[in-house]
């Protein structure tokens, strides 16, 4: 039986809604700047802890995309535990081919697209829709251990399917190879859905997340700095060593399991960004004068748009400037907050006669 909302549960839908909408713009806005550093910058700059901050973005302003898709599904379908729109399946596969096209065809011009892995991950939610969430959070976990396959060089055993291409280079792709595989980001996702289940109104139950995703932000980065040290000390002893038998059983049994357990411990940090981007954004989205003519939410609310025509621009600056390096910070700012204004300048206008952005309203038309 479909439960009726009571406009106090729709008012408090509407500020779950907004503040998704605000932490989606956020990681988009991260994404933006990183994804022009990609484009535009190819070479290491001064100053280094602009670029270095940048590049700790780099991975985790996706992780929190992936997981903002995660909880839309969960919006899409569900009011806390009750499921309110029966139809939720069907418009979950028709937005996943439409995502799919998009993608494969942005790949033609970026090969980093990340539209086409949201396709997959829609298509999974699909099923994941009325899973519990001791089921999700199983699940989470299973393709998050999953992942591990990546530091044994998995890839080198698809190669010969995707230099044939495919359905079995296109699936390589999406599962394993490509820039955001099914394994380990679909954890991220089904996160993303189950995060979405928790109420929103429960402090004592937000203060947990908070703590949990600044935790999971900070033990890989402290695991990561003592890795380095230990590297270091290593490197230092083999200098007073004259059988380097011994340094070579340390490399083996201590050095090479150290180095795979830190780097997949680097998901746990994305995750936990995730997370601070997601409480960041519904407790703003919680206040009324943060909200006027905000600039994120409309970047958060058309950000398919968005993604799809950065790319485009950079694709177009880059055939301007044949491949220059745009490594003065002044240069590549400039070009990344142009675009930025621009675009919002000309969504504000959009949005006073569109409920949705353009490609967001050509998705629900068309498909």
């Amino acid at each position: 039986m479909v439960r009726e909302k009571t406009p106090a549960a729709i008012q408090q839908t509407d500020k779950r809604i907004t503040g998704y909408d605000l932490a989606r713009g956020i990681a988009i806005t991260i994404m933006l700047f990183i994804n022009f550093r990609e484009s535009l910058v190819f070479t290491a700059a001064e100053p280094q802890w602009f670029y270095q901050g940048i590049d700790f973005f780099r991975f985790r302003a996706a992780a929190a995309l992936v997981m903002v898709s995660g909880a839309g599904v969960t919006l899409l379908a569900r009011s806390g535990s009750v499921t309110v729109n029966k139809n939720a399946g069907s418009i979950l596969f028709k937005r996943a081919l439409f995502l799919f096209v998009c993608g494969y065809l942005l790949m033609s011009i970026w090969e980093a697209d990340i539209l086409h892995f949201y396709g997959a991950f829609l298509l999974a939610g699909i099923w994941l829709l009325n899973r519990s969430d001791r089921t999700l959070l199983v699940l989470a976990v299973f393709f998050w251990l999953a992942g591990i396959i990546h530091l044994f060089n998995i890839e080198s055993l698809f190669e010969g399917i995707l230099e044939r291409g495919g359905i079995g280079g296109l699936l390589a792709d999406i599962f394993v190879t490509g820039f955001y595989p099914v394994f380990p980001w679909l954890a991220y996702f089904i996160f993303g859905m189950w995060l979405c289940r928790r109420k929103a109104s429960d402090i004592q139950n937000m203060w947990k997340l908070w703590v949990a995703g600044l935790i999971l932000v900070a033990v890989p980065q402290l695991s990561y700095l003592a890795g380095s040290l230990f590297f270091d000390l290593v490197e230092y002893l083999t200098h007073f060593t004259v059988d380097g038998s011994g340094i070579e059983k340390l490399t083996d049994h201590i050095l090479i399991p150290l180095v795979y357990i830190i780097y997949h411990l680097s998901a746990l940090s994305d995750l936990g960004v995730g997370i601070l981007i997601i409480l960041t954004g519904l407790q703003l989205g919680k206040k009324r004068g943060f909200l006027n003519k905000n600039w994120l939410i409309i970047a958060g609310q058309t950000s398919l748009s968005l993604y799809v025509f950065h790319i485009i621009f950079m694709w177009v600056v880059d055939l301007f400037l044949y491949g220059t390096d745009l490594s003065e910070p002044a240069l590549f700012l400039f070009l990344t907050v142009f675009f930025f204004v621009a675009y919002l300048s000309l969504m504000s206008c959009w949005l006073k006669k569109f409920s949705k952005g353009p490609l967001e309203l050509l998705m629900r038309r068309v498909f």
